[in-house]
């Protein structure tokens, strides 16, 4: 018959809670120095990625872009651009101005 450690069964539960609790408070340390290394492992995975990402738009040429660019720049668009803006400033002038008294 094995002998018990403690006097009762109420006594050892105790024992045990506290080992317990002390056990979780060593422990809190090394699981935020755990968490903290797995939260900045994600941030680098994170920031390795959006570079790449950056990189690559950077790189590629998008034709579509560059045509619609160039036709911004030069040819019949941009003269309609102008006009559209001239015609914008008259009529803001328009706007800006009272109409002459009549009566």
């Amino acid at each position: 018959m094995a002998i018990p450690a403690f006097d009762s069964i109420p006594d050892a539960q105790a024992n045990l809670n506290f080992k317990m609790f002390t056990d979780a408070a060593a422990a809190v340390p090394l699981l935020m120095s755990q968490n903290a290394a797995a939260h900045a492992n994600r941030a680098s995975v994170l920031a390795e990625s959006l570079i790449s990402a950056w990189g690559n738009r950077l790189v590629k040429v998008d034709i579509v872009e560059a045509v619609s660019a160039q036709k911004m720049l030069t040819g019949r668009e941009s003269q309609g651009i102008a006009e559209a803006i001239a015609l914008a400033q008259q009529l803001m002038k328009g706007a800006q101005t009272t109409p002459p008294p009549t009566a």
